[in-house]
C-alpha cells in the first residue's frame, strides 16, 4: 500500500549544530513494538499474518487461490497460516522480514501491507514462532524467539532441497484457553474477503450481515439493536470501526441518525490512512474528506434509487405502500431525502390514496374490519 508521506520544508541557519534522533536501549523499543502496540494481540495476528499471506498470492498473480489456515484445537494447539506465494528468499528474510519498518509493499496499491510491522505480530502473543518457507527448490526452517536481550532473534534451523512449490507457513503455538479466541478473531479478520480461506483443524461460521439496502461502495445492514448503530469502514476486506460521535464532527449526521441499521462503507487499498498498528483508521484531513464524500454520494444514490423505484410503480397505492413500509424498515425517518413524489403527487405517511372520487373494494366480509383498521384514506368516497 502506498503511504501518504509528508516531507516538511525546514530552513535552518548554517551555523546551527545538527544532531539526529536515535535509539538508546533497543530492547525497550523492540518490546514496545512487539507487545505494547496492540490492544487485541490475537486479532492483530489473525489480521496481519493472514493479510500477508493474501498479499503473497497477489504478488504472484494468484489472488483467486485461497490461503490455508489451521485453527488451533486441543489436539493441535497451534495457529498456522500457509500461502502459495513466492516464498521468502534468504535476502528477503534478512533485509525485510526481520526489520521493523522495512516493507516491499510501498510501491503499489495491490498489497495491503506497508508499515513493516505485521510479520512480527506473533511476538505480541508468543515468545516464539516458526517460519517454514519454500523458495526456488529449497525449504528453509526458521525459529523466531525472544531471548534475554528482549530484541528478538531468527535462527535458521535447517535448509534442504524440496520439490514442493514456493510458499510460506507461519506457525504460532497457542494456549488451550485461547483456541476459541483465534477462531472468533479469524472470522472477524476474513469476514469481508472475496476469496475466503480454506480452514483446517476447525471451522468458521461467518457473521451474516442481512442487507437492508446497498449501493456502490456502501451498504446498510440490519443491526442487533434498533437504537445502537455502528459504522464500519471496509478497506480491502478488512473491517475497521468508526466512532459515530467522531464522525459527526466533520460530516452531516442526518442520514446516519435516520438509519435503522449498521452502515458499511467500502474503500480500496490506499484510499484511507491507517494507524501504525492497523487497528483503526487514522482520521487525518484527507481521510475525513474521503469519508464525508462517500457519505454524501451515498445519500444522493439512495434518493436516486428510491425515486426510480417509486416512478416504476403502476399506481399511487403501491408507491405509498413502498414509502410507508420498505423505506421505514431502513430508516427511522426519511427527512434527509426531502420530498418524494409519484407522478407529481407528494407521498406522505398518512395516506394511501388521495383525491379519489370512487373506490371499489371487493373482499370477504370477515376481512373488512382488519382492512380498514390498518389503512388510512384522505378525501376518498368509498363504495364497497
Amino acid at each position: 500500500m502506498k503511504l501518504n508521506s509528508y516531507i516538511p520544508n525546514v530552513e535552518t541557519s548554517e551555523n546551527l549544530k545538527e544532531k539526529f534522533f536515535s535509539i538508546g536501549d533497543a530492547s525497550i523499543v523492540f518490546d514496545i513494538l512487539r507487545s505494547k502496540m496492540y490492544s487485541n494481540p490475537i486479532l492483530a495476528i489473525c489480521r496481519e499474518v493472514s493479510c500477508n499471506a493474501r498479499d503473497a498470492h497477489r504478488e504472484v498473480g494468484i489472488s483467486e487461490v485461497p490461503i490455508h489456515i489451521h485453527l488451533p484445537n486441543k489436539l493441535e494447539p497451534f495457529y498456522k497460516i500457509k500461502d502459495f506465494g513466492p516464498g521468502i528468499s534468504p535476502d528477503r528474510i534478512e533485509n525485510i522480514f526481520i526489520r521493523y519498518g522495512a516493507s516491499s509493499k510501498r510501491e503499489d496499491n495491490i498489497q495491503c501491507g506497508s508499515f513493516g510491522m505485521g510479520a512480527k505480530t506473533p511476538f505480541s502473543y508468543s515468545d516464539t514462532f516458526t517460519i517454514i518457507t519454500n523458495f526456488e527448490g529449497i525449504k528453509y526452517n526458521y525459529a523466531c524467539f525472544i531471548d534475554e536481550t528482549k530484541i528478538g532473534k531468527l535462527v535458521l534451523l535447517s535448509s534442504e532441497p524440496t520439490t514442493e512449490c514456493n510458499g510460506t507457513e507461519i506457525i504460532i503455538p497457542v494456549k488451550q484457553v485461547d483456541c476459541k479466541a483465534f477462531n472468533e478473531w479469524t472470522e472477524q479478520a476474513t469476514r469481508h474477503w472475496d476469496v475466503k480461506p480454506v480452514f483446517q483443524g476447525g471451522s468458521v461460521t461467518y457473521q451474516n450481515n442481512s442487507k437492508i439496502i446497498d449501493g456502490k461502495g456502501w451498504m446498510i445492514a440490519q443491526s442487533a439493536s434498533s437504537w445502537q448503530r455502528e459504522i464500519k469502514l471496509i478497506i480491502d476486506g478488512i473491517e475497521y470501526p468508526l466512532e459515530v460521535s467522531a464522525l459527526k464532527t466533520y460530516t452531516d449526521s442526518k442520514m446516519i441518525d435516520a438509519s435503522r441499521g449498521n452502515i458499511y462503507l467500502y474503500f480500496d487499498i490506499g484510499e484511507l490512512s491507517l494507524s501504525a498498528n492497523r487497528e483503526q483508521v487514522y482520521l487525518d484531513k484527507l481521510t475525513q474528506h474521503k469519508i464525508r464524500m462517500r457519505l454524501e454520494k451515498m445519500a444522493i444514490e439512495i434518493k436516486d434509487n428510491i425515486t426510480a423505484k417509486i416512478d416504476s410503480f403502476e399506481n399511487l397505492w403501491l408507491a405509498n405502500v413502498y414509502y410507508r413500509s420498505e423505506l421505514k424498515s431502513a430508516f427511522n425517518n426519511i427527512a434527509f431525502l426531502g420530498k418524494l413524489f409519484w407522478k407529481g403527487i407528494e407521498l406522505n405517511l398518512n395516506s394511501e390514496c388521495e383525491n379519489c372520487n370512487f373506490f371499489n373494494i371487493s373482499f370477504p366480509y370477515a376481512d373488512r374490519n382488519e382492512y380498514f383498521n390498518n389503512c388510512y384514506f384522505n378525501n376518498c368516497n368509498f363504495h364497497v
